[in-house]
């Protein structure tokens, strides 16, 4: 029987399994071909970003910008994100939506990326890890 950490890495990441690469997200495709209601992923370099405390609470908002063009990334509930700053590259993976005249993804899994492509940090999700 699978443990509750097998439960929570199908639930997140359903085809994984299937991937012999190790690639987490898939395939990167570019913010002008997001197509709404279909999970993405994307590639590239934020630009501004923002820490808003709104009526439902709190939450952070990050522009990903590529050569094609920008998404803004939400995160919830949230009024600050480590690592998350202008010029900061990452992958991110969500589900697109318009919303207020942009297009935006809620809640993105993501990694941040150095400039040699190592990663950092892995997806927001993992805040449960302890470091012991």
């Amino acid at each position: 029987m699978a443990d509750v950490g097998d439960l929570q890495r199908l639930q997140l990441w359903p085809d994984a399994h299937n991937r012999g690469s190790g690639d987490r997200f898939g395939p990167v495709v570019s913010v002008s071909d997001l197509v709404a209601r279909r999970p993405a992923t994307l590639r590239g370099t934020l630009g501004d970003v923002r820490s808003i405390e709104g009526l439902h609470g709190p939450r952070v908002e990050a522009v990903l910008l590529d050569a094609s063009g920008s998404v803004v990334l939400v995160f919830l509930g949230r009024p600050s994100i480590p690592g998350l700053a202008t010029g900061t590259r990452l992958v991110a993976r969500g589900t697109a939506r318009r919303h207020s005249g942009r297009t935006e993804i809620l809640n993105p899994l993501y990694e941040l990326i150095s400039s040699s492509s190592d990663v950092q940090h892995c997806e927001q999700e993992d805040e449960t890890r302890s470091d012991t």
